[in-house]
């Protein structure tokens, strides 16, 4: 074997360790997301009566919007939007770019409060006798570096930030009869 083919077997096997290295990284991030969301439909699950994941909601405009999460709670209808950003955040209500850090690099991402909120209000369309809200619900890969913005939570704080709509055992019966009503108008959409 002369010297040009070793180099080129080594180089076709670094090329190969990589490949690997960079699939391994991407099977690990999706471990990573399946796991925040088991944590979080167990939340969910512990928060309310009944929820739905990933449906799509007429918007009112002839059209439609995808909602993470709906739940069914005693004081009305939560509206959960799930983001995942790992790394610090740095965000505000009124702060139209957000910014994530990961080691020694940032990231701007848009507010997802007034986004959370139009989606609040597409429910809301389809329920008007319910109350509906909203909470933007980040995974635990990412920290705040500031407070908490007014409708956001992190998925070990939403059953606290949201615990004064659950005061109540019960749903009351005209809550839970419109739930099945946007239940059987939202089957069969895909989101």
């Amino acid at each position: 074997m002369n010297e040009t083919t070793i180099l080129g077997i080594a180089a076709g096997a670094a090329v190969i360790v990589l490949l690997i290295l960079v699939w391994a990284w991407g099977r690990r991030h999706d471990w990573l997301l399946r796991l925040e969301g088991a944590r979080t439909r167990r939340t969910l699950r512990r928060l309310g009566r009944e929820y739905m994941e990933d449906v799509v909601v007429p918007d009112g405009l002839d059209s439609s919007i995808t909602v993470d999460f709906l739940v069914l709670l005693p004081g009305g209808i939560l509206v959960v939007d799930l983001k995942d950003y790992p790394g610090v955040l740095f965000a505000g209500e009124r702060i139209d770019q957000w910014t994530q850090t990961v080691g020694r690099r940032s990231y701007k991402f848009p507010n997802p409060i007034a986004p959370n909120q139009f989606k609040v209000q597409a429910v809301s369309g389809q329920v008007p006798e319910v109350p509906v809200y909203g909470r933007v619900v980040f995974t635990r890969r990412g920290r705040f570096a500031t407070a908490l913005p007014w409708s956001v939570s992190t998925v070990d704080s939403l059953a606290e930030d949201v615990a004064d709509l659950r005061e109540g055992e019960e749903v009351p019966g005209s809550y839970y009869s419109a739930w099945l009503r946007l239940r059987r108008a939202l089957e069969g959409q895909e989101g």
